[in-house]
């Protein structure tokens, strides 16, 4: 029988996301960026993910008004940043 390289492991992470149109996107955003900080902490390739727990460190949002040709067509647009702490349980095959 082979030996398996497979490792349990969890793990708290800190990401954020950005977004000029909702919270939804923000967040969506942060949560794109969760595979990558993962391996940058831990040096290996990740086979699976899942999230057990999301916490919501720092929410900004801030309105300004757009304007076409700064007179015309006012319209009220929204930038959103979002900072999340999330518990990540994930298995990793360990590559040397």
């Amino acid at each position: 029988m082979e030996k398996n390289d497979l490792t349990h492991k969890t793990m708290t992470v800190e990401i954020s996301g950005v977004s000029n149109k909702s919270k939804e996107e923000a967040i969506n955003t942060a949560f794109q960026n969760l595979r990558s900080e993962i391996a940058k902490k831990d040096n290996c390739l990740i086979v699976y993910m899942k999230p057990v727990a999301v916490s919501v460190k720092e929410l900004e949002s801030e309105e300004y008004t757009e304007r076409f040709l700064f007179l015309f067509m006012p319209r009220k647009r929204e930038k959103v940043k979002v900072t999340l702490a999330v518990t990540v349980e994930y298995e990793a095959l360990e590559i040397e």
